[in-house]
């Protein structure tokens, strides 16, 4: 099995209080795989995430 990924990542935080943080994150990847004897396999993925924290 051969293959190759890339994945990209980028991701955000504010503060909104002393203890409330708010944070935001987005990923992306792509690759191929091939395995023995078979064609290219193509995969892709999408990923998104928002949260708030809050300390107490």
């Amino acid at each position: 099995m051969k293959g190759k990924l890339n994945i990209f990542s980028l991701g955000y935080e504010q503060k909104l209080s002393k203890r409330t943080t708010i944070y935001a994150i987005a990923s992306y990847g792509t690759g191929k795989l091939k395995f023995d004897n078979t064609e290219n396999v193509k995969l892709k993925s999408t990923l998104v995430g928002v949260g708030l924290n809050h300390r107490f």
